[in-house]
């Protein structure tokens, strides 16, 4: 499967820990409320209209309060870099993209 798609309309508080899957990207899309995402020591607040691209090779979490609606897309690694490569004429090199 190239990805999966999950929609959140969530009226309760949140709070989720990722298992780490290096085969796997998850791209979050924030319409309304908020969110944190941690990776690792690493933590950012992330508002409507931003895009969050969360790769899980390292423990991560997310958490958001109600009332938030946000589309979680699960991607498979190799194909994002796949596209990568054919659409926008990137060198992809294990976890290094890079433009030509």
């Amino acid at each position: 499967m190239i990805f999966k798609l999950v929609s959140v309309d969530s009226r309760a508080d949140y709070h989720i820990r990722n298992t780490q899957d290096p085969d796997v990207v998850l791209l979050h899309l924030i319409f309304c409320g908020s969110a944190e995402f941690r990776l690792g020591q690493r933590r950012q607040e992330v508002s409507p209209g931003q895009i969050v691209l969360l790769e899980t090779n390292d423990k991560s979490s997310k958490r958001w309060c109600a009332p938030t609606r946000l589309v979680i897309v699960r991607i498979n690694r190799q194909a994002l870099l796949k596209v990568a490569q054919e659409e926008f004429d990137l060198k992809c090199d294990a976890d290094i993209v890079t433009t030509h």
